[in-house]
């Protein structure tokens, strides 16, 4: 609901789901970082790992295929929600997927949202019936939470939770601080993109 709030702000574009598309081309980019960094102590190993790239401009590449398919209006305000971050086997990577999304802008904003309680969520509609994801949102909510309190984070990030936008709490309201914008919403708004996702609302969210 997050993200169609933010779609609420004149000139703010949140793409949905992607396959874990943003995932691949980070796991492609520390591929080529790989390859650029393998010592080759022999002639032989020079030629087995013969490149001709160029580091940045891969980099560059990278970050504007990024662009292309996330961006492609030229927006101000612009991004993706994705349910795969820190799940199964990605959950080890959380750093280093949230290191390269930071990469992609001059000012990025990432939020780790789920709910608070893990188990109210195998009711949810995309996890009712599907016992072997209950799992994967343990493992979701502990590697968020990992990420949060870790010290050397590679980049600042904000956790936050369903009950937040339902209750209108002070963590809902910190959020937009964090996004450095208003809420973009009236009582209508929210009243109509709550009920789109199923969900009362607990009492009216008021603009700053």
């Amino acid at each position: 609901m997050v993200n169609l709030l933010q779609n609420c702000i004149p000139g703010c574009q949140i793409s949905g789901e992607n396959h874990g598309a943003i995932q691949s081309l980070r796991g492609f980019y520390q591929q080529v970082v790989q390859t650029n960094d393998q010592p080759c102590p022999s002639k032989h190993a020079e030629e087995a790992w013969k490149k001709y790239f160029k580091l940045l401009d891969v980099q560059e590449a990278t970050k504007s295929l990024a662009t292309t398919m996330l961006n492609p209006n030229k927006s101000q305000c612009w991004g993706f929600k994705e349910i795969r971050y820190g799940r199964d086997n990605q959950r080890l990577q959380l750093g280093q997927d949230i290191k390269f999304l930071s990469s992609l802008c001059p000012n990025p904003k990432i939020i780790l949202h789920t709910k608070r309680n893990p188990v109210l969520e195998f009711n949810s509609t995309v996890l009712l019936g599907r016992p072997h994801q209950h799992e994967l949102s343990k493992l979701q909510h502990q590697s968020f939470d990992s990420y949060v309190e870790k010290e050397d984070k590679p980049a600042k990030v904000f956790r936050h939770y369903l009950e937040d936008y339902l209750e209108c709490n002070t963590s809902f309201q910190q959020l937009w601080d964090y996004l450095e914008c208003s809420l973009p919403v009236n009582q209508t708004t929210v009243k109509i993109v709550s009920e789109r996702k199923g969900h009362p609302i607990a009492q009216p969210i008021k603009a700053r």
